[in-house]
């Protein structure tokens, strides 16, 4: 397992300072969990300028930090300093409202990860190429309806379909939902026959749900961790 790197570290901190105070103990418990024995890598200060500027300046225009083309630009809220990229915002565009709300809530407000949309609506041409890439198994698909986005992790400035990564965004994702009060309408990919509203904890109980889940359907279910769909409305 890599270490964490020390940019990443900071973020983590920074996010402390827009939560509630008796969430502080457990967001902390995360923070050593998600190091692990690894620790933190030390490396360059590039990043944080740009982080410092996102944290501090509620409303102005920071760097992304590693979600869409770089360079890109995005306006900026105070709470973890992720922000969305221009390729993001494009993958957005037609889905459905409530769960752009939610997935943007999560990245700026709760999530330790930082994440991309990697995809959110689609016509009837591109679902025929996922499916026959093998990428997805139906062409009833709720990206049809713009009903579902797929939140890929950025690590160490790279899109990458890294579980651990996956369970942070869930966790990001249901807390967002809570807040909004719509949990009860968002599926994860990683354990379909349950709603966000039936999970809660940390990190670590979105991994137990994949497992629980794989015991529940055994067969040959497409377990997809960066995937998130809302009922309509």
């Amino acid at each position: 397992m890599a270490k964490m790197l020390h940019s990443e570290l900071t973020k983590m901190l920074l996010a402390t300072r827009s939560i509630a105070i008796d969430a502080i103990p457990k967001h902390i418990e995360n923070i050593i969990w998600i190091s692990g024995k690894e620790g933190v890598q030390k490396e360059g200060g590039d990043e944080l300028e740009g982080l410092w500027a996102g944290d501090k300046n509620a409303g102005t225009v920071a760097p992304t930090q590693g979600n869409g083309a770089a360079g890109a630009l995005s306006v900026a809220r105070p709470g973890t300093g992720f922000v969305w990229g221009k390729s993001s915002l494009n993958e957005l565009k037609g889905v459905d409202p409530r769960l752009v709300e939610c997935a943007t809530l999560a990245l700026t407000k709760y999530s330790l990860q930082d994440y991309r949309c990697y995809d959110g609506l689609r016509t009837p041409a591109e679902q025929a190429k996922h499916v026959k890439a093998g990428n997805s198994r139906t062409m009833q698909s709720k990206h049809l309806d713009g009903l579902a986005v797929d939140l890929v992790p950025v690590i160490g400035g790279i899109l990458k379909w890294d579980w651990n990564g996956c369970y942070k965004i869930a966790y990001a994702m249901d807390q967002a939902a809570t807040e909004l009060g719509i949990a009860h309408l968002i599926t994860w990919g990683g354990a379909w026959d349950r709603k966000l509203s039936d999970f809660g904890g940390n990190e670590r109980a979105y991994q137990a749900e994949v497992e629980a889940y794989k015991i529940r359907h055994s067969g040959s279910d497409f377990i997809d961790g960066p995937h998130f769909e809302i009922l309509k409305g």
